[in-house]
């Protein structure tokens, strides 16, 4: 996960609006992308918060290993 400063600038129920916000970029399998998502718009204040989600075509073989490892925790307790 990784959290950075930013300044937006988009139009909002006809206004435009500039506002300083945090990015926030997670690394997740798409299996898991249902429950991010979730987990986001319930804790965020936004009425829309920006969520995308991009699919992965291609990495470093062992760092997409880490990632499959790192989030395999989640993926148990969610079965349970």
């Amino acid at each position: 996960m990784q959290v950075l400063p930013i300044r937006s600038t988009y139009r909002w129920k006809g206004q435009v609006t500039r506002t300083r916000e945090h990015l926030l970029l997670i690394k997740t399998r798409a299996a898991l992308a249902s429950k991010a998502t979730t987990f986001i718009r319930a804790k965020h204040q936004y009425e829309l918060p920006e969520i995308l989600i991009t699919p992965v075509t291609g990495g470093l073989p062992d760092y997409l290993k880490w990632v499959t490892e790192a989030t395999q925790s989640v993926v148990k307790s969610a079965v349970k």
